[in-house]
């Protein structure tokens, strides 16, 4: 799921549906459009990472974990951003 955040380090989420990319053969998607002007950036995960599970069989990452993360770290260089992620998902 696409997330956008603006200059001051707002998020808006990006709501997609449908059947996650390359499951099946033949599918159609739906397409949506989204300006980036200076100073926003935009996160996308798959669901691989929202539905990892934890040490609880009934625990995943989900979208909240990704918030509190995006949150604190956004403001960081691309590179930079990736290495605390790497930890976090790695205890979690």
């Amino acid at each position: 799921m696409p997330i956008i955040y603006t200059a001051d380090n707002r998020a808006r989420n990006i709501q997609v549906n449908g059947v996650p990319v390359g499951l099946l053969l033949g599918m159609h998607y739906e397409t949506k459009e989204v300006k980036l002007s200076a100073g926003k950036k935009m996160a996308m995960s798959s669901d691989g990472l929202l539905e990892c599970p934890g040490r609880q069989a009934t625990d995943q990452f989900g979208m909240q974990r990704l918030e509190k993360y995006l949150d604190r770290y956004i403001s960081f260089a691309a590179i930079k951003l990736i290495q605390p992620h790497w930890k976090m998902t790695s205890v979690f």
